[in-house]
Protein backbone atom coordinates (compact mmCIF):
# COMPACT_ATOMS: atom_id res chain seq x y z
CA UNK A 1 0.00 0.00 0.00
CA UNK A 2 1.40 3.37 -0.99
CA UNK A 3 1.93 5.68 1.95
CA UNK A 4 -0.08 8.89 1.72
CA UNK A 5 1.93 12.10 1.53
CA UNK A 6 1.75 14.85 4.19
CA UNK A 7 0.03 17.05 1.60
CA UNK A 8 -2.73 14.43 1.32
CA UNK A 9 -3.39 14.47 5.07
CA UNK A 10 -3.38 18.26 5.18
CA UNK A 11 -5.94 18.58 2.38
CA UNK A 12 -8.11 15.77 3.77
CA UNK A 13 -8.38 17.27 7.25
CA UNK A 14 -9.02 20.77 5.92
CA UNK A 15 -11.88 19.37 3.81
CA UNK A 16 -13.67 17.41 6.53
CA UNK A 17 -12.94 19.55 9.58
CA UNK A 18 -11.42 18.74 12.97
CA UNK A 19 -14.70 17.74 14.63
CA UNK A 20 -15.58 14.90 12.25
CA UNK A 21 -15.67 11.72 14.36
CA UNK A 22 -15.00 9.55 11.31
CA UNK A 23 -11.48 10.98 11.14
CA UNK A 24 -10.46 9.64 14.55
CA UNK A 25 -9.30 6.47 12.87
CA UNK A 26 -6.59 8.46 11.16
CA UNK A 27 -5.13 9.53 14.49
CA UNK A 28 -6.15 13.18 14.69
CA UNK A 29 -4.28 15.25 17.28
CA UNK A 30 -6.79 17.31 19.23
CA UNK A 31 -4.10 19.64 20.59
CA UNK A 32 -4.07 23.23 19.33
CA UNK A 33 -0.74 24.05 20.94
CA UNK A 34 1.52 23.69 17.97
CA UNK A 35 1.65 24.17 14.21
CA UNK A 36 3.01 21.68 11.72
CA UNK A 37 5.19 22.67 8.77
CA UNK A 38 4.33 20.44 5.83
CA UNK A 39 7.59 19.28 4.15
CA UNK A 40 6.22 19.46 0.59
CA UNK A 41 5.65 23.19 0.92
CA UNK A 42 7.81 24.97 3.53
CA UNK A 43 5.75 28.17 3.37
CA UNK A 44 2.41 26.50 4.10
CA UNK A 45 1.27 25.87 7.67
CA UNK A 46 -1.54 23.70 8.97
CA UNK A 47 -3.10 24.29 12.40
CA UNK A 48 -2.47 21.40 14.77
CA UNK A 49 -6.07 20.25 14.92
CA UNK A 50 -5.90 19.38 11.20
CA UNK A 51 -2.70 17.28 11.43
CA UNK A 52 -2.36 13.55 12.04
CA UNK A 53 -0.44 12.11 14.96
CA UNK A 54 1.59 10.13 12.46
CA UNK A 55 2.76 13.26 10.70
CA UNK A 56 3.54 14.88 14.03
CA UNK A 57 5.76 12.00 15.09
CA UNK A 58 7.49 12.10 11.69
CA UNK A 59 8.61 15.63 12.45
CA UNK A 60 9.56 14.92 16.04
CA UNK A 61 6.63 16.83 17.51
CA UNK A 62 4.34 16.01 20.37
CA UNK A 63 1.32 17.83 21.84
CA UNK A 64 2.42 21.02 23.53
CA UNK A 65 5.47 21.53 21.28
CA UNK A 66 5.84 23.96 18.41
CA UNK A 67 7.17 23.24 14.95
CA UNK A 68 10.88 24.10 14.80
CA UNK A 69 11.48 27.81 14.36
CA UNK A 70 7.82 28.72 14.80
CA UNK A 71 5.83 30.13 17.68
CA UNK A 72 2.55 28.67 18.99
CA UNK A 73 -0.75 30.21 18.04
CA UNK A 74 -2.27 32.57 20.62
CA UNK A 75 -5.29 31.18 22.49
CA UNK A 76 -8.44 31.57 20.43
CA UNK A 77 -6.58 33.04 17.46
CA UNK A 78 -5.57 31.64 14.11
CA UNK A 79 -1.91 31.19 13.40
CA UNK A 80 -0.51 33.37 10.61
CA UNK A 81 0.35 31.59 7.39
CA UNK A 82 3.80 33.15 7.25
CA UNK A 83 6.13 34.12 10.08
CA UNK A 84 6.23 37.80 11.05
CA UNK A 85 9.49 39.45 10.01
CA UNK A 86 10.57 42.22 12.40
CA UNK A 87 11.35 45.54 10.71
CA UNK A 88 15.01 46.23 10.08
CA UNK A 89 16.11 49.01 12.45
CA UNK A 90 17.67 52.10 10.91
CA UNK A 91 21.41 52.13 11.30
CA UNK A 92 22.68 54.48 13.99
CA UNK A 93 23.74 57.92 12.73
CA UNK A 94 22.23 57.21 9.27
CA UNK A 95 20.10 60.03 7.78
CA UNK A 96 16.31 59.75 8.25
CA UNK A 97 14.37 58.27 5.37
CA UNK A 98 12.77 60.78 3.01
CA UNK A 99 9.04 61.43 3.30
CA UNK A 100 6.63 60.87 0.40
CA UNK A 101 5.36 64.29 -0.71
CA UNK A 102 2.56 64.64 -3.28
CA UNK A 103 2.47 67.68 -5.53
CA UNK A 104 0.43 68.78 -8.51
CA UNK A 105 -2.26 71.21 -9.59
CA UNK A 106 -5.23 72.01 -7.40
CA UNK A 107 -7.88 69.24 -7.43
CA UNK A 108 -5.60 66.64 -9.03
CA UNK A 109 -6.27 64.20 -6.15
CA UNK A 110 -3.35 64.80 -3.78
CA UNK A 111 -5.44 64.67 -0.61
CA UNK A 112 -7.41 61.56 -1.63
CA UNK A 113 -4.28 59.63 -2.60
CA UNK A 114 -2.34 60.98 0.38
CA UNK A 115 -4.87 59.63 2.87
CA UNK A 116 -4.98 56.11 1.48
CA UNK A 117 -1.19 56.06 1.03
CA UNK A 118 -0.68 57.12 4.66
CA UNK A 119 -3.13 54.45 5.79
CA UNK A 120 -1.26 51.80 3.78
CA UNK A 121 2.11 52.90 5.18
CA UNK A 122 0.70 53.40 8.70
CA UNK A 123 1.94 56.98 8.78
CA UNK A 124 0.26 60.27 9.66
CA UNK A 125 -1.10 62.37 6.80
CA UNK A 126 -0.86 66.15 6.53
CA UNK A 127 -2.55 68.39 3.96
CA UNK A 128 -0.68 71.69 3.62
CA UNK A 129 -3.79 73.77 2.88
CA UNK A 130 -5.57 72.24 5.88
CA UNK A 131 -2.57 73.09 8.06
CA UNK A 132 -2.63 76.71 6.82
CA UNK A 133 -6.36 76.96 7.52
CA UNK A 134 -5.95 75.48 11.00
CA UNK A 135 -3.19 77.95 11.86
CA UNK A 136 -5.12 80.95 10.53
CA UNK A 137 -8.32 79.86 12.29
CA UNK A 138 -6.49 79.57 15.59
CA UNK A 139 -4.98 83.06 15.18
CA UNK A 140 -8.29 84.70 14.22
CA UNK A 141 -10.42 82.71 16.66
CA UNK A 142 -12.84 81.62 13.94
CA UNK A 143 -12.86 79.18 11.00
CA UNK A 144 -10.93 80.49 8.00
CA UNK A 145 -10.54 78.91 4.55
CA UNK A 146 -7.67 79.18 2.08
CA UNK A 147 -9.91 81.09 -0.33
CA UNK A 148 -10.74 83.62 2.39
CA UNK A 149 -7.05 84.09 3.24
CA UNK A 150 -6.29 84.71 -0.44
CA UNK A 151 -9.29 86.99 -0.94
CA UNK A 152 -8.72 89.11 2.16
CA UNK A 153 -4.93 89.45 2.10
CA UNK A 154 -4.11 88.76 -1.52
CA UNK A 155 -1.44 86.49 -2.95
CA UNK A 156 1.28 87.91 -0.68
CA UNK A 157 -0.61 87.10 2.53
CA UNK A 158 -1.33 83.56 1.40
CA UNK A 159 2.26 82.88 0.32
CA UNK A 160 3.53 84.19 3.67
CA UNK A 161 1.24 81.76 5.52
CA UNK A 162 2.27 78.97 3.16
CA UNK A 163 5.97 79.69 3.70
CA UNK A 164 5.56 79.50 7.47
CA UNK A 165 3.79 76.15 7.19
CA UNK A 166 6.37 74.73 4.75
CA UNK A 167 9.32 75.72 6.95
CA UNK A 168 7.57 74.22 9.97
CA UNK A 169 7.16 70.92 8.11
CA UNK A 170 10.76 71.06 6.86
CA UNK A 171 11.92 71.17 10.50
CA UNK A 172 9.85 68.04 11.21
CA UNK A 173 11.43 66.30 8.21
CA UNK A 174 14.94 67.23 9.34
CA UNK A 175 14.16 65.86 12.81
CA UNK A 176 13.37 62.49 11.23
CA UNK A 177 9.60 62.54 11.71
CA UNK A 178 7.83 60.38 9.13
CA UNK A 179 4.56 61.40 7.45
CA UNK A 180 2.81 61.66 4.08
CA UNK A 181 2.35 65.23 2.89
CA UNK A 182 0.10 66.75 0.20
CA UNK A 183 1.30 70.16 -0.97
CA UNK A 184 -0.80 73.03 -2.27
CA UNK A 185 -0.99 73.63 -6.00
CA UNK A 186 1.34 76.63 -5.88
CA UNK A 187 3.72 75.47 -3.14
CA UNK A 188 6.42 74.78 -5.71
CA UNK A 189 6.56 78.51 -6.49
CA UNK A 190 7.33 79.32 -2.83
CA UNK A 191 10.97 78.73 -3.74
CA UNK A 192 12.86 79.17 -0.46
CA UNK A 193 10.50 77.15 1.73
CA UNK A 194 9.94 74.50 -0.95
CA UNK A 195 13.69 73.94 -1.31
CA UNK A 196 14.08 73.49 2.46
CA UNK A 197 11.30 70.90 2.47
CA UNK A 198 12.53 69.09 -0.64
CA UNK A 199 15.86 68.18 1.01
CA UNK A 200 14.16 65.41 2.98
CA UNK A 201 11.30 64.63 0.58
CA UNK A 202 10.57 62.12 -2.15
CA UNK A 203 8.61 64.35 -4.54
CA UNK A 204 5.76 62.72 -6.45
CA UNK A 205 4.07 64.71 -9.21
CA UNK A 206 0.46 63.72 -9.87
CA UNK A 207 -0.20 64.67 -13.48
CA UNK A 208 -3.81 65.18 -14.57
CA UNK A 209 -5.45 66.39 -17.78
CA UNK A 210 -5.77 70.20 -18.05
CA UNK A 211 -9.46 70.18 -19.04
CA UNK A 212 -10.36 67.84 -16.18
CA UNK A 213 -8.59 70.06 -13.67
CA UNK A 214 -10.26 73.25 -14.94
CA UNK A 215 -13.69 71.62 -14.69
CA UNK A 216 -13.04 70.48 -11.11
CA UNK A 217 -11.59 73.81 -9.96
CA UNK A 218 -14.46 75.90 -11.34
CA UNK A 219 -17.24 73.52 -10.26
CA UNK A 220 -17.91 75.58 -7.11
CA UNK A 221 -17.17 78.99 -8.61
CA UNK A 222 -14.01 80.73 -9.73
CA UNK A 223 -11.19 80.80 -7.16
CA UNK A 224 -9.49 84.19 -6.60
CA UNK A 225 -6.40 83.30 -8.64
CA UNK A 226 -8.56 82.77 -11.77
CA UNK A 227 -10.70 85.87 -11.51
CA UNK A 228 -10.43 88.06 -14.61
CA UNK A 229 -11.78 88.47 -18.14
CA UNK A 230 -10.57 85.07 -19.42
CA UNK A 231 -10.29 82.41 -16.65
CA UNK A 232 -9.67 79.59 -19.15
CA UNK A 233 -6.67 81.31 -20.67
CA UNK A 234 -5.36 82.30 -17.24
CA UNK A 235 -5.56 78.69 -16.10
CA UNK A 236 -3.85 77.45 -19.27
CA UNK A 237 -0.84 79.71 -18.68
CA UNK A 238 -0.71 78.68 -15.02
CA UNK A 239 -0.94 74.99 -15.95
CA UNK A 240 1.91 75.26 -18.45
CA UNK A 241 4.12 77.14 -16.01
CA UNK A 242 3.58 74.82 -13.03
CA UNK A 243 3.71 71.61 -15.06
CA UNK A 244 7.23 72.52 -16.18
CA UNK A 245 8.25 73.12 -12.55
CA UNK A 246 6.65 69.90 -11.31
CA UNK A 247 8.40 67.81 -13.94
CA UNK A 248 11.73 69.46 -13.19
CA UNK A 249 11.58 68.91 -9.43
CA UNK A 250 9.76 65.57 -9.21
CA UNK A 251 11.57 62.35 -8.35
CA UNK A 252 8.64 60.45 -9.85
CA UNK A 253 5.83 61.56 -12.19
CA UNK A 254 2.58 59.60 -12.02
CA UNK A 255 0.02 60.11 -14.79
CA UNK A 256 -3.48 59.81 -13.33
CA UNK A 257 -5.53 59.71 -16.53
CA UNK A 258 -8.08 56.90 -16.40
CA UNK A 259 -6.90 55.57 -13.04
CA UNK A 260 -8.97 55.16 -9.88
CA UNK A 261 -7.37 56.20 -6.55
CA UNK A 262 -6.83 52.51 -5.70
CA UNK A 263 -5.14 51.81 -9.06
CA UNK A 264 -3.02 54.92 -8.63
CA UNK A 265 -1.93 53.73 -5.18
CA UNK A 266 -0.84 50.31 -6.44
CA UNK A 267 1.09 51.89 -9.30
CA UNK A 268 2.79 54.28 -6.89
CA UNK A 269 3.73 51.56 -4.39
CA UNK A 270 5.47 49.63 -7.19
CA UNK A 271 8.20 52.31 -7.20
CA UNK A 272 11.54 51.34 -5.66
CA UNK A 273 11.21 54.11 -3.06
CA UNK A 274 8.55 52.13 -1.21
CA UNK A 275 10.56 48.90 -1.09
CA UNK A 276 10.87 47.96 2.58
CA UNK A 277 8.60 50.82 3.64
CA UNK A 278 5.36 48.85 3.63
CA UNK A 279 4.49 47.33 7.05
Amino acid sequence: MTQASPEFFGRLFWAFGPKNRALRGFGICASRKYTLRVPSNPLRYYPAQFCSAKLCRAQGLSPGRSAPGHTPSPPGGAHPETPTVPPTPRAQNSPPRKNPVLMGMKHCGKTTLGRILASRLRLNFTDLDALIEETASREKGKPVTVREIYKEGGKEAFEAAEKTALLHLAQHFQAGKQLVLALGGGSIENTEAFSALAERAFLIYLEEDEKTLFRRITAKGLPPFLEGPNPRETFHRLYEKRTALYREKAHYTLNLRGLTPEETLEKLLAHDFFTGLLP
